[in-house]
């Protein structure tokens, strides 16, 4: 059932939370359970929002908000929510493994683009056929299901993640053939991804060079070929 107050919200959540944190778990939960989710995870999912809005539960049992809290790994983390939901590997160039194997691992990929006066900051998610430091690699096709996934799923995670990030993707698309950018090349079949940065100071760190690129966590299962 949808929450229209927090007033609304079941006592061991509005008992504990602060307003602020209430309306970051009551928005998340309503969004999660819109999207088909079940209460149970709905309710996962509204605690991790207000866990990535930089609430934590004191040693007293009090949620109190940290604000030592790095912008750059919020950003990253709404990033590898949002990806992780659609992403999986698919295939491995190295010797046999198991098959069905899981795998868990972080994706780094770089930044393209960065345009200063409209701070939009461009990079590649993930990109086909290109070994990581595992030897695994990602089909075009598999791309191509995940960005797809991504633009379904990120109207709902984006509603109550881009408050905690303060950045919203504005371009979201696979590359259709080769191209280059700032004389980088971008693979035909690559998922390409800009970012729109409202925090100031989140915003600081990418021009200065601190955030230099998009980190994606990905879960699948490794298949030999």
């Amino acid at each position: 059932m949808p929450y229209d107050r927090i007033s609304d919200l079941p006592e061991p959540v509005k008992n504990v939370l602060p307003r602020e944190a209430a309306e970051v778990w009551r928005a998340a939960f309503n969004s999660a359970e819109k999207a088909g989710n079940s209460e149970e995870s709905a309710a996962r999912i509204a605690w991790s929002a207000v866990k990535r809005a930089g609430w934590e539960k004191g040693p007293n049992g009090t949620w109190v908000k940290v604000k030592a809290a790095k912008e750059a790994e919020s950003f990253f983390n709404w990033l590898t929510e949002l990806v992780s939901k659609a992403a999986r590997l698919s295939k491995q160039r190295e010797s046999p493994k198991p098959k069905g194997e899981t795998v868990t691992k972080q994706l780094i990929t770089g930044i393209l683009k960065v345009d200063q006066e409209k701070q939009i900051v461009s990079g590649i998610v993930l990109e086909p056929d290109t070994e990581d430091a595992q030897g695994d690699i990602i089909s075009a096709e598999e791309i191509e299901k995940a960005a797809h996934g991504f633009l379904v799923k990120s109207r709902v995670v984006g509603k109550f993640h881009s408050e905690v990030a303060k950045a919203d993707v504005v371009e979201s698309y696979i590359a259709p053939q080769d191209f280059t950018i700032n004389d980088q090349t971008v693979k035909k079949g690559s998922w390409v991804m800009s970012v729109k940065v409202h925090d100031p100071d989140l915003w600081e760190q990418i021009k200065a060079g601190e955030v230099t690129g998009f980190s994606i966590g990905a879960v699948g299962i490794r298949q030999s070929i």
